[in-house]
């Protein structure tokens, strides 16, 4: 996929991350690196998890309704 538009959903949301570059990381205090290391690859997962489920969350009681309501007894 050569194209943004093309990813994925969790492809664009690892690339809205913001990578910092050492010219930064000077500038920070050590309060604000602190708080960079504490920020985990699990806290950017478990994010793109809930807004990668929150489409289907919205959508399936609609078509659950559709489909129960398709069957004959």
């Amino acid at each position: 996929m050569s194209k943004p538009d093309n990813f994925p959903l969790q492809t664009y949301i690892k690339q809205l991350v913001v990578s910092i570059s050492p010219e930064a990381m000077s500038n920070l205090t050590s309060d604000q690196l602190i708080q960079l290391m504490k920020a985990s690859d699990k806290t950017l997962n478990a994010a793109e998890l809930m807004v990668a489920m929150l489409p289907i969350l919205l959508i399936y009681p609609f078509f659950s309704g559709i489909v129960l309501g398709s069957v004959k007894k």
